[in-house]
């Protein structure tokens, strides 16, 4: 439904190379000079011992698929050290009744698919501009915010004491595959940070979201995050009032490129 021109495809009419990865929402992939990695790539379909097939048009251009694929982490290949991390006493969780440990293991899995398929481009493709969409804090958040410290009335303590770590401990997962693409850097290379959102953290998460179209969109916060660094970033500066309509030209800036 997209109306017009993204900025991958504005780099391409200037014979510039992207690689997007994971962004929503981009299936099928289109198109563009470079490479595309739609958000369908990263979900697992069945059990492990099934076949797991990409749906046709996960990946632009075609003869890439096969590689593409080979770099999928499926939750079922997790073992106990990941997953402790995120739940230290995921031993007490009766997995046949409750699911919620699966889930946390669903949204490392996928993270682990865009992360694996963004620093293989980056490292085996020559590219101008790589976009990578981690939609995994969101997911983590929508999930488990509410065991987030400080504890909410109406969660149970046995609940909180298991799954109160899971927040952070996205970030801190986060943070490291950050510190790996930034090592896959140079001092030439302007790094731009950004979320669509914020999410709610204290007296404000809601327990229960109402059942009406756009729902979880109670549980954010409309402030994100923009940081940016590069040799045309000044240092040390705050930026006030940036909205996501400042993005592409932003970008646009970075290229030498009419806004």
């Amino acid at each position: 439904s997209r109306k017009t021109a993204a900025i991958w495809n504005m780099l391409s009419q200037e014979s510039l190379k992207s690689n997007v990865v994971g962004w929503w929402p981009s299936h099928p992939a289109e198109p563009l000079n470079g490479v595309m990695v739609s958000n369908f790539y990263q979900r697992a379909v069945a059990d492990l011992d099934q076949p797991w097939p990409m749906a046709p048009g996960t990946v632009f251009p075609k003869k890439m698929s096969s590689i593409i694929a080979q770099m999928r982490v499926h939750p079922q290949e997790l073992t106990a050290q990941h997953i402790l991390p995120f739940v230290p006493e995921a031993a007490k969780v009766d997995q046949e009744k409750d699911k919620r440990l699966a889930s946390v293991g669903k949204i490392l899995s996928e993270a682990a698919c865009i992360h694996n398929s963004a620093t293989y481009l980056m490292e085996n493709t020559e590219w101008d501009f790589m976009a990578v969409y981690y939609d995994n804090i969101d997911h983590f958040c929508h999930g488990f915010m509410k065991y987030h410290p400080p504890k909410l009335n109406g969660i149970k303590a046995e609940d909180h004491e298991i799954f109160k770590n899971v927040v952070n401990a996205g970030y801190v997962y986060h943070d490291m595959m950050l510190g790996r693409m930034l090592n896959l850097t140079d001092e030439n290379t302007t790094i731009i940070l950004i979320s669509d959102h914020g999410f709610e953290s204290g007296k404000n998460r809601l327990l229960k979201l109402p059942k009406e179209a756009g729902a979880p969109a109670y549980d954010h916060r409309s402030y994100g995050i923009f940081a940016a660094s590069g040799p045309k970033i000044r240092k040390d500066e705050l930026v006030y009032g940036a909205n996501l309509l400042d993005i592409t030209p932003t970008l646009l800036s970075i290229y030498d490129l009419p806004i």
